[in-house]
C-alpha cells in the first residue's frame, strides 16, 4: 500500500491567502489543433500489445475463422470444430485434419476512464481542461483508425457514461461529451472500476486519466482492470502549481474535495520536504504500474501538447 497524499499538505488545495500573493505567474492554454500536433497525430494509432475482439471492421488484424477473409495459418482439428474450415487437400496428403485460420481487420475497443473529481479543477489551465485536451487528441487518433471510443467520467462513483463512438465523424460528439463534465466529489477508484467491470462485457484498452489524488490506494483497482482482461494505461495529470508551487509565505490551504483546511508556511524547508514526498509519490505510481504491466505517463498542465503526445508514444500508449 502506498500513501497517495503526502503528509506535508494536500496537493489538491486551493490557495486562500493569509498574506498576499505577489506576482503570480499567468499561463495561457495550449493550442489543441496546432499544425505540428495534427501532423504528428496523423502518423499514430493507439498502442496495444494484445488482440481484442472488436464490434466492427477496422485497422487491427485479428485471428478468426471465416469465409472470404485472408488466410493466416493452420491448426489441428479439435472435436466440435466446423468441418467447413477443414483443409481436405491437406488431409489427403497427411492423413490428419487441420483447420484453416483466417485473419480479418477489426477495430480496437478503447475506453477513457476520466477523473472528474473536485481536485481536477485545480490549475491554470485546470487539470480537467488539460485532460479533456488529451482525451480529445487520443480520441481523434482512435476514431481515425476506426477504433471504438467510450468515455466514462469517474469520481466517488461513475458520473458519466457515453455511448460507444465509432468513426472519425464522431469526434464532435466526443468533444461535446467532454464539455459536459464538471469536477466534483472525491475519487474512489475501487468503486468506479468495480462498477465498470460489472457493466462491461467487451474487453479492450482502458486509458485512465487522473491526478490520482485519492485517500484509498488505486493499486487494487488497476490490478482489477488487468485481471478483467483489459489492457490499462495510466496518464497521470498534475497542475504546474502542484509540481512547483509559485508561492512563499503564510497560507491557508482548503481541500477542494473535503473542505478541510490547514495553515501552512511556505519556505525553503517546507518546499524541499514537499518535493521529496512528491517524487516518492511519482516513484510509487511508476513501481505499481511496472509490476502490473501498466504504462505510466506523467503530464503537467504547462507541458505543450506535442511533448505530451511524444511522451505517450515513448511509453507505448501511442504507436507509429
Amino acid at each position: 500500500m502506498f500513501q497517495t497524499l503526502p503528509p506535508i499538505l494536500p496537493f489538491h488545495a486551493s490557495y486562500d491567502t493569509i498574506m498576499s500573493m505577489n506576482d503570480r505567474e499567468q499561463r495561457g492554454g495550449t493550442r489543441l489543433w496546432d499544425p505540428g500536433v495534427h501532423q504528428l497525430l496523423e502518423r499514430l494509432r493507439v498502442g496495444t500489445q494484445r488482440s481484442f475482439q472488436g464490434r466492427w471492421s477496422g485497422d487491427r488484424r485479428s485471428r478468426s475463422r471465416g469465409v472470404g477473409l485472408e488466410f493466416a495459418d493452420y491448426r489441428p482439428y479439435q472435436l466440435g470444430d466446423d468441418f467447413r474450415y477443414v483443409d481436405w487437400n491437406l488431409y489427403a496428403r497427411l492423413g490428419r485434419l487441420y483447420l484453416k485460420i483466417f485473419s480479418q481487420e477489426q477495430n480496437l475497443p478503447i475506453t477513457f476512464l476520466l477523473d472528474v473529481s473536485g481536485s481536477m479543477k485545480i490549475g491554470e489551465p485546470s487539470k480537467l481542461d488539460y485532460a479533456r485536451d488529451l482525451v480529445t487528441l487520443l480520441g481523434y487518433v482512435a476514431l481515425s483508425h476506426s477504433d471504438t471510443v467510450q468515455l466514462v467520467g469517474i469520481a466517488d462513483r461513475i458520473r458519466y457514461w457515453s455511448p460507444v463512438l465509432h468513426g472519425k465523424s464522431q469526434l464532435p460528439a466526443l468533444e461535446n461529451y467532454l464539455s459536459q463534465l464538471s469536477p466534483e466529489g472525491h475519487t474512489d477508484f475501487e468503486r468506479c472500476v468495480s462498477h465498470y467491470l460489472r457493466r462491461t462485457v467487451q474487453t479492450g484498452v482502458v486509458i485512465v486519466v487522473s491526478d490520482v489524488f485519492t485517500r484509498i490506494p488505486c493499486d487494487s483497482a488497476l490490478r482489477k482492470l488487468s485481471a478483467g482482461g483489459h489492457e490499462p494505461h495510466l496518464i497521470h495529470v498534475l497542475a504546474h502549481e502542484e509540481v512547483a508551487p509559485p508561492v512563499r509565505g503564510e497560507f491557508r490551504l482548503t481541500d477542494v474535495e473535503t473542505g478541510s483546511t490547514r495553515d501552512v508556511s511556505f519556505n525553503e524547508t517546507t518546499l524541499t520536504a514537499y518535493n521529496v514526498r512528491l517524487e516518492a509519490f511519482y516513484q510509487e505510481l511508476r513501481d505499481l504500474c511496472l509490476v502490473n504491466g501498466i504504462t505510466y505517463t506523467r503530464c503537467v498542465t504547462d507541458q505543450p501538447m506535442e511533448e505530451a503526445i511524444l511522451a505517450l508514444r515513448r511509453n507505448g500508449v501511442l504507436q507509429g
